[in-house]
């Protein structure tokens, strides 16, 4: 039907805007298509955790034990850094605020030597800044029930076009 709605005058409005912006978060936890999880740490309150170990107790179907880290119904997992394999010792070299995502693979893939393990691929931010970075990093845990611990970090980092150098140094006592 036809609906006669008379003259329609459109004013200015007083209010004009430069510029929208449109802002998004990303859900802290993604399943995708091949059935792995990626858990993201950058820009979330996770980076902000003590330590990657903190991290993975947080994520989901993962098991940190003093013995090493495991995925539920899987086993012990197999740590990545940025797609090379690493060893369990190696965790506490690595910040949390460096942290961009961690994938969870339960059935990893064949570029993954994972010797049909669960697999954990921790991705660091790409930082393409140039010259040298250090970062010394100490715990200390003191507990009625248990001796003082003492965890000691330190990190050296140097960028200069291609060349990428990085060296760590981790000494736990107690």
């Amino acid at each position: 039907a036809d609906v006669e709605l008379g003259n329609l005058v459109i004013t200015e409005s007083a209010t004009i805007l430069d510029e929208v912006v449109l802002v998004s978060n990303i859900p802290p936890i993604q399943t995708k298509s091949d059935g792995s999880i990626q858990v993201n740490v950058e820009n979330t309150i996770l980076a902000t955790s003590t330590s990657v170990e903190e991290i993975l107790s947080r994520s989901p179907n993962v098991i940190v034990e003093d013995d090493g880290i495991s995925i539920f119904g899987k086993g012990t997992a197999i740590i990545y850094l940025n797609g090379q394999r690493i060893l369990n010792e190696q965790l506490a070299n690595i910040q949390p605020s460096e942290i961009k995502s961690i994938d969870i693979i339960t059935n990893p893939s064949a570029k993954y030597d994972a010797e049909g393990e669960a697999v954990i691929n921790i991705i660091t931010i790409k930082k393409a800044l140039e010259g040298v970075k250090g970062l010394l990093k100490q715990n200390i845990t003191v507990s009625d029930f248990a001796p003082p611990m003492s965890n000691t970090n330190l990190s050296l980092d140097y960028r200069k076009k291609k060349l990428s150098i990085r060296g760590n140094y981790g000494l736990e006592l107690g």
